[in-house]
């Protein structure tokens, strides 16, 4: 990953001013008058003005010829005099002022190395302003990363940002170098920082290109445990759409999940609207399985259809919608006698298969009636069905009793499915206090 314009940011604050003038050049030869108006300066006068720069005379001279080479835009002129200017460099004045001269001959020719160089005589001398220290820094961090030395960039970058830099994307760029440099995690960490900073300015378009990096930088790694991770400190800052879909499909691909648990995860990419691609919809008809929950398996073929996902005419979704057909009438016929029995059974395995099916109804209320049923007289795979409980709930609008179900799932992969339907309560609540929340009119 490369940075954009890595070297625009960094011309744009020079070009902008940021840098903190610079101590003027103090002439070697002075005339006497100055010298006696210093001269009464009081000595804590002399302490309050800061370091002066003393140019020796040779030098001076090469300072003003090079300066006015730059001043009328012939920098190859001006690199060409910096040669003699370098062997004229005899004490730490005209070493700071060389390396001005040489940061900015090598700004006009694009010359990296001559900038860089410059750059470092002027970072360890006691003439630079130390607001000017953190931008230096930041520029060599750009340079170092347009050579690929990533460890130097790093370096470099973490140096301005402790130093109190906070422009230029500075936290984007050490997590743009931290995942070149194969540390994901830091990149990761440094991508979050990123965000933070870039929701105080209220870019929420850049906040939207991050979340993208932090996702490329977990799949890069090939770690699935970092990669849900990932999704996991993402998804609940957003819905989009984008985002939600690799974040589900990803957690399907990293862990060993059965069919009925990937059911209930192809279940949030629908109440989210991220089913995207055909292979979606045919595993979801498939788990669902059209004998079974006939009308969830129409609705999911009739959406995909309308999105234009899935072709109904295609073999394979014209035999599930068939079969799922020829179900429905008696399947939808049977539920009454099916609650029935289900509260006469001296378990809860029947309570639940009721409580699917009228949940695929959209019965929600009487689903949640059977799923608690089926818990109170026992049922095979309890976090099956309070996971299902906890679906039910949320499409019924009950969202805090939804989240503490899901909590109480206890089995390594329910509890997962688990944490994800509870971030999505937890943004459904979000957007439901936003709307509430009226905007202050001016």
């Amino acid at each position: 990953m490369k940075i954009l314009s890595h070297l625009a940011m960094a011309i744009a604050l020079i070009s902008a001013g940021a840098l903190v003038t610079m101590p003027q050049e103090v002439h070697a030869q002075k005339d006497k008058k100055d010298k006696k108006k210093k001269s009464k300066k009081s000595k804590g006068q002399e302490e309050t003005a800061g370091p002066q720069l003393r140019l020796s005379s040779d030098f001076l001279s090469n300072y003003q010829t090079i300066n006015m080479l730059l001043a009328a835009g012939d920098a190859a002129g001006a690199k060409s005099n910096l040669l003699t200017a370098e062997a004229n460099v005899i004490n730490e004045s005209d070493r700071y002022i060389f390396g001005d001269l040489s940061r900015k001959t090598g700004l006009a020719l694009k010359d990296k190395a001559m900038e860089v160089k410059g750059i470092d005589a002027m970072l360890s001398s006691k003439f630079l302003h130390p607001a000017n220290k953190p931008i230096f820094f930041y520029i060599k961090g750009v340079h170092s990363h347009s050579l690929k030395d990533y460890p130097a960039s790093i370096s470099n970058f973490r140096q301005s940002y402790d130093l109190g830099f906070r422009k230029g994307n500075i936290e984007t760029y050490l997590g743009i170098v931290y995942n070149n440099n194969q540390q994901t995690e830091e990149a990761i960490s440094w991508y979050e920082k990123s965000i933070e900073s870039l929701k105080a300015q209220g870019q929420a378009e850049e906040v939207k290109k991050i979340y993208g990096n932090m996702v490329v930088a977990a799949m890069d790694s090939q770690n699935g445990v970092l990669i849900d991770s990932t999704f996991r400190k993402i998804l609940p800052k957003t819905m989009d759409k984008n985002l939600w879909h690799d974040g589900l499909s990803q957690l399907m691909s990293i862990y060993n999940f059965n069919e009925q648990e990937n059911l209930d995860i192809l279940r949030l990419m629908r109440v989210s609207d991220t089913l995207l691609f055909s292979q979606e919809y045919s595993e979801y008809v498939e788990v669902a399985d059209p004998r079974r929950l006939p009308n969830e398996v129409i609705e999911v073929l009739k959406l995909g259809e309308s999105k234009g996902h899935i072709i109904l005419s295609d073999i394979t979704f014209r035999e599930f919608k068939a079969v799922a057909n020829s179900r429905l009438a008696a399947d939808k016929a049977d539920l009454p006698a099916a609650e029935r029995d289900s509260r006469r059974s001296a378990t809860g395995n029947s309570a639940r298969s009721t409580a699917d099916a009228l949940m695929s109804y959209g019965e929600y209320a009487r689903a949640i009636a059977m799923y608690k049923l089926a818990l109170e007289k026992g049922v095979a795979d309890v976090d099956r069905t309070r996971n299902r409980l906890g679906i039910a709930l949320l499409k019924n609008g009950d969202l805090e009793e939804a989240k503490s179900n899901f909590a109480a799932l206890t089995t390594p992969n329910r509890k997962k499915i688990g944490e994800y339907w509870t971030i999505y309560a937890n943004n459904l609540q979000s957007q439901a206090n936003d709307i509430a929340t009226p905007t202050a009119v001016n």
